[in-house]
């Protein structure tokens, strides 16, 4: 047998060794793999093996492991950059094995125990070099060596998929991770566009600050906010929190000379990433409390800074730079809520300062009925915030019931000063003030919402009121509300005909007019509040009105029922309107009896 033919079965056998590398290339799922499929193929026993693959970047002809088995961590993190010269630079260029110099990094700092790297073989596909593979041993005759190449050959093919695959699947973890970024910065700016829309609208400054504070802490995941507004000087004027307990705001209260006054006083932000590497930082009861991290921004006016708002993180915030500039950018739109807010009270405070100066001299051409409406204001205001109403509604009745009687402008002082009964024609006049009034309020903007409390406040619970007749809950609230003070007031005044009732026989006409006159419960909660903060809600009055104090002496008069008579008081408990035909009022009976003429 020639030599020839001797070398069949070596050559059979390495083909089909080199076809079982392949297929268990093929299942390769990542680099290591790859690499201990080669390395067992050499002949190396598990433990013994040392090798590395190693990937050309053809973009920065740079090289990178990417891939080792018995090197050093440290060896592989510190492997230079050779592509351009040396044993490195050969294989690449010529595609040929090449041995490595006894001063290469791979060759002299294997792990410990481990067989040392001696070659390079090229991974080839086709005519180009995509890297080497270090390998720690090389067969001594030819035909070994071609047969290490040709692995490498297979080799390449495996690494080149499996590189590729796993760049798609880093790729894809990115685009993934890239994505859920975009949803929640998505989100997030869809939540602070909502609560951004809330703050414009608002017309209260502390409901607006705990709104801003509770929203703006749930998405930027802050374990509590807190806002701390001052006045021109320094002086605090109002701070509101979320996340702190009551006690931990009342100690942390901020002083002259601290992070939150510096912060003030500056205009530059602060950013505590972990306290405990700034402890100064931040007020010991905070550290105490548990928070770990702050980010502390001023809050910008047209003219100076507002005020400061402070997140509080209970744990370490490393990247809590990267998140300043869309913080700040929620911030700017507080401020301008802020002032938005302050502004709208002071033209509020304006128009209810012309109002008034228009109500006072309307009622000042009546002495018995000046400053009617603004003490009816004042107990109206007062019955809205015992039935829970919050200060936004609660101006509305300040307005409502300063306004209650502008209709009467239209009146004409000949019906409102006549020092006469009124005939049919002005009585019927005088019962469209409240029409008249809601026309007037109608036409003022700002004024719309109270145009139903002017219209609806001589209604009756039984539906024998005017303008409409409505009856029970068809009537607005604010009017029934305005409804019971307006009388209550009128009851307790002085008026030509007769004196001030006391305050408990008023209480008691009220209470007799429950669910007839007006709404039961309303009166309830008024009667019941006057006889618990009479005297401080009706002041001087109350000193000459209560119960045990004797009457005043006063000649029983007949007297035409003045301006105020002919609308508030005309429904009052003992003061009766008699009606004829037509609903119209016919006489009135006084409180002495004594009949007015008709």
């Amino acid at each position: 047998m020639d030599e020839r033919s001797e070398l069949y079965p070596q050559r059979i056998q390495a083909l089909t060794s080199l076809i079982q590398v392949s297929q268990a290339l093929h299942m390769a799922q990542n680099l290591e793999e790859v690499l201990d499929r080669v390395l067992e193929a050499g002949g190396a026993a598990p433990g013994e093996r040392a090798g590395a693959v190693i990937l050309l970047d053809e973009t920065t002809h740079t090289l990178r492991i990417v891939a080792s088995q018995g090197i050093a961590a440290e060896t592989v993190a510190a492997f230079p950059d050779p592509a351009r010269e040396g044993a490195y630079a050969e294989a690449i260029r010529t595609g040929r094995i090449v041995e490595l110099p006894d001063g290469d990094p791979l060759r002299g700092n294997g792990a410990a125990g481990a067989p040392r790297i001696t070659h390079v073989v090229p991974l080839r596909i086709g005519q180009r070099v995509i890297g080497l593979l270090a390998l720690d041993t090389l067969p001594a005759d030819d035909q070994g060596r071609e047969w290490l190449q040709a692995l490498a050959d297979v080799a390449a093919g495996a690494v080149q998929k499996t590189w590729l695959l796993e760049q798609a699947q880093r790729e894809a973890r990115e685009s993934q991770r890239l994505a859920h970024l975009v949803r929640d910065q998505l989100h997030k700016s869809a939540r602070l566009y909502e609560i951004s829309t809330r703050l414009h609208v608002a017309h209260d400054l502390e409901p607006l600050l705990h709104s801003a504070t509770t929203g703006i802490a749930q998405v930027f995941a802050a374990a509590a906010v807190e806002i701390t507004l001052f006045d021109a000087t320094g002086k605090l004027d109002l701070r509101v929190a979320t996340g702190l307990p009551d006690d931990v705001l009342q100690e942390t209260t901020p002083r002259p000379g601290g992070s939150v006054h510096t912060i003030w006083r500056t205009g530059q932000p602060l950013i505590v990433s972990d306290t405990n590497l700034a402890p100064t930082m931040i007020h010991p009861r905070l550290r105490q409390a548990g928070f770990r991290a702050l980010l502390g921004l001023p809050l910008p006016g047209r003219e100076r800074i507002l005020g400061v708002i402070r997140f509080l993180f209970d744990q370490p915030q490393p990247m809590l730079w990267d998140q300043v500039d869309t913080v700040a950018v929620y911030v700017n739109q507080i401020a301008v809520a802020i002032e938005n807010v302050r502004l709208y009270h002071r033209l509020e405070d304006l128009l209810m300062e012309t109002i008034r100066a228009l109500v006072h001299t309307f009622e000042a051409k009546d002495q018995y009925s000046a400053r009617h409406s603004e003490e009816v204001m004042r107990y109206a205001v007062a019955l809205a915030r015992e039935l829970g109403f919050d200060e936004a509604r609660c101006r509305v009745i300040q307005f409502g019931a300063l306004l209650h009687d502008i209709g009467k402008i239209g009146v004409g002082d000949q019906i409102l000063l006549k020092g006469s009964v009124l005939d049919t024609n002005e009585w019927f006049l005088m019962r469209t003030h409240p029409t008249l009034g809601a026309e007037i309020v109608r036409g003022i903007r700002p004024l719309r919402d109270v145009v139903d409390m002017v219209r609806h406040h001589h209604e009756r619970f039984d539906g024998m009121g005017y303008p409409d007749g409505l009856a029970g809950h068809a009537i607005p609230l604010e009017a029934r509300i305005l409804a019971v003070v307006d009388a209550f007031e009128s009851m307790t005044s002085d008026r030509a005909y007769r004196r001030a009732l006391s305050v408990d026989e008023a209480l008691e006409r009220l209470e007799a007019g429950a669910d007839r006159q007006w709404d039961g419960r309303i009166v309830k909660v008024w009667c019941d509040l006057v006889r618990r903060e009479g005297q401080k809600l009706l002041g001087v009055k109350w000193d000459l009105l209560v119960k045990e104090k004797p009457p005043r002496s006063r000649p029983v008069t007949v007297h035409h029922p003045s301006m105020a008579e002919r609308s508030s008081t005309a429904h009052l408990p003992g003061e009766e309107i008699e009606s004829g035909p037509e609903n119209v009022p016919r006489r009135m009976t006084i409180l002495d009896n004594t009949r007015a003429r008709r």
